[in-house]
C-alpha cells in the first residue's frame, strides 16, 4: 500500500498515500466552474451538505462495503453454534474492546449522513429524516450481526448493534444540524458563499481539503497529555542533534502534498480573496492538533514539509486560475508517484489482492489509511474537472478514471520489488473511488442549470 506520508508515519511501517497538505497564496480564480442561475445559487448557498450529494448508488456501495467488512473473510460458513439471536443478551459476555466500539461508531457515521441526505431529498426533513436514517442503519447492523453467527471468525454482539446505531444517529444528526438554522451552521454556509467560487464544482476541492484534514486527525480521539508535546519536541531535538535521523524523502512527500493542496485552495477562492493566509492557518492548525490525538504525533518531517510548502506558495503567489490548477495537478501527481516509489526499511512483500484486508485488521487505524488513500484522487478529480473544456468533461472523466486505475495499479504492483513496501489492491480501489467522487458535482451542476 502507499505510504502514510500524510502524517500516519506513527502507525504503519508500510507508507500510506502521501499527505498533500495545504497552502495557497494566489489571487482569485478564473478556472471554468459552471455558472449557475441566481435561484440555483441561492438554493445551494443554503446547504453545506449539498457538497457531498447522496445518490442511491453511493449509498448502495457504502452498504456493500459495510457488509464486506462485517462478514470478512467471507469463508468458513457453518451452522450457528448458539441459540438464534443469543447475541442480544444483556449484559454481553466477554471483554469489551474500546477500539472495536469506536470503530463501529465511525464506520456508521457516513452511512447515517448519506441516508439522512437521501431521506431529506425525498421530503423527510427534520427529525423524521433522522429517525428514518437511524432505523435504516439499525436494521443493517442487525442483519450483519445475525449473519455473523454463521462465521466462526466473527463474534456478534449487542454492543456492536448499539454502537453501529449510535454512529448512524450521529451521522444523521450532523446532516440535520448542517441543514438547519443553527448559528454556527449558518456561519459555515456564509463562509462558503463569501470565500469560495459560486459553483457546485468547487465542492470537490473543498471535499479534498476536508478529507486530507480528517486523514491527519484520525482516529479523532482527543488526548490532552503534555507527554505527546514533549515527545514531539524530543523528536525535533534529536533531529537537530543528529541530522542523519531526518528523513528527507518523507519531508519531500509532505511538502509536495501541502504545496499541491495549497495551489488547489487558490483555485477555490472568489476574486479578491487570498488563499495563503487562510490555508496556512488551517494546515498548520491541523498538523499541530495531531499532538493531541491518540496514537498520532507531529514529526520533524511534517514541520519541514509545511514550512517548505508555505515558502513556495508565497513565492508563487502570482499563480491564479488555470495556471494554479495545472500546477496543483502536476505537484499532486508527482508527490503521489514519489511516495509510491520511495523505499523503506525492511523486506519486499507480495502484492495483496484482498481489498481492505489490512484496514479491517487495523481496526481504528484503518480509517486513516482509507482517508489517506482517497484525498489525493479527490483533489485530482476536482482539478481535472475544472480544467477540462465543458464539451469534453465526460471523456476526461472516463478516460481519467481508466488512467488512474492503470497507473495506480502499476505503481502498487511495482512495490513488490521495493524494500519495505506493501503493494495493495485497496489503494487502486480508493484511487478510482476518489477520482469519481470528485466528478459528482459536474452532473449536479448540469441538472440545476
Amino acid at each position: 500500500m502507499t505510504g502514510d506520508t500524510g502524517g500516519n508515519e506513527d502507525k504503519r511501517a508500510a507508507p500510506q498515500p502521501p499527505d498533500r497538505g495545504a497552502g495557497g497564496g494566489g489571487r482569485a480564480m478564473d478556472v471554468e466552474h459552471p455558472e449557475q442561475p441566481p435561484a440555483a445559487a441561492a438554493e445551494r448557498a443554503r446547504t453545506v451538505p449539498g457538497m457531498f450529494g447522496a445518490s442511491r448508488t453511493v449509498i448502495a456501495l457504502y452498504v456493500l462495503l459495510i457488509a464486506y467488512a462485517s462478514l470478512y473473510p467471507l469463508s468458513g460458513w457453518r451452522p450457528a453454534v448458539a441459540p438464534f439471536w443469543s447475541f442480544m443478551r444483556w449484559p454481553p459476555e466477554g471483554d469489551l474492546s474500546r477500539a472495536d466500539m469506536f470503530s463501529n461508531v465511525l464506520a456508521y457515521i457516513p452511512l447515517g449522513l448519506l441516508l439522512a441526505m437521501h431521506w431529506r431529498g425525498n421530503g423527510r426533513t427534520g427529525w423524521a429524516g433522522v429517525l428514518c436514517a437511524t432505523l435504516g442503519g439499525a436494521f443493517l447492523s442487525l442483519a450483519m450481526e445475525t449473519l455473523q453467527q454463521y462465521l466462526p471468525t466473527r463474534t456478534p454482539s449487542a454492543v456492536d448493534l448499539l454502537t453501529n446505531t449510535l454512529g448512524t444517529w450521529m451521522g444523521a444528526v450532523s446532516c440535520h444540524w448542517a441543514h438547519g438554522e443553527a448559528n454556527f451552521a449558518a456561519r459555515l454556509r456564509g463562509m462558503r458563499e463569501r470565500w469560495c467560487a459560486d459553483s457546485p464544482v468547487a465542492n470537490g476541492g473543498l471535499l479534498a481539503l476536508a478529507v486530507w484534514a480528517l486523514s491527519q486527525l484520525s482516529p479523532f480521539v482527543p488526548w490532552f497529555d503534555l507527554r505527546s508535546v514533549r515527545r514531539t519536541l524530543r523528536g525535533i531535538w534529536l533531529v537537530l542533534e543528529q541530522p542523519a535521523r531526518f528523513d528527507v524523502a518523507l519531508a519531500t512527500v509532505y511538502g509536495a502534498s501541502l504545496l499541491g493542496l495549497g495551489l488547489l485552495a487558490v483555485t477555490l477562492m472568489r476574486p479578491g480573496r487570498r488563499a495563503l493566509p487562510l490555508f496556512a492557518i488551517a494546515a498548520s492548525g491541523t498538523l499541530f492538533l495531531k499532538m493531541f490525538i491518540v496514537g498520532r504525533t507531529l514529526s520533524p518531517e511534517a514541520l519541514a514539509g509545511l514550512l517548505a510548502a508555505l515558502v513556495l506558495l508565497q513565492a508563487s503567489r502570482g499563480l491564479a486560475g488555470r495556471r494554479a490548477a495545472w500546477a496543483a495537478l502536476v505537484v499532486t501527481v508527482g508527490g503521489f508517484a514519489f511516495s509510491e516509489l520511495m523505499p523503506l526499511r525492511g523486506f519486499t512483500h507480495p502484492f495483496n489482492w484482498i481489498p481492505f484486508a489490512g484496514e479491517i485488521r487495523s481496526n481504528v487505524d484503518g480509517f486513516a489509511t482509507i482517508l489517506g488513500g482517497l484525498w489525493p484522487f479527490v483533489a485530482l478529480g476536482y482539478l481535472a474537472n475544472v480544467l477540462a473544456p465543458a464539451p469534453w468533461r465526460l471523456q476526461v472523466r472516463m478516460g481519467g478514471a481508466l488512467l488512474v486505475l492503470v497507473t495506480t495499479a502499476l505503481l502498487e504492483w511495482g512495490q513488490a520489488w521495493i524494500p519495505g513496501r506493501h503493494g495493495d489492491i485497496t489503494t487502486v480501489l480508493l484511487a478510482l473511488a476518489g477520482w469519481l467522487i470528485a466528478w459528482h458535482w459536474t452532473e449536479g451542476a448540469a441538472q440545476r442549470s
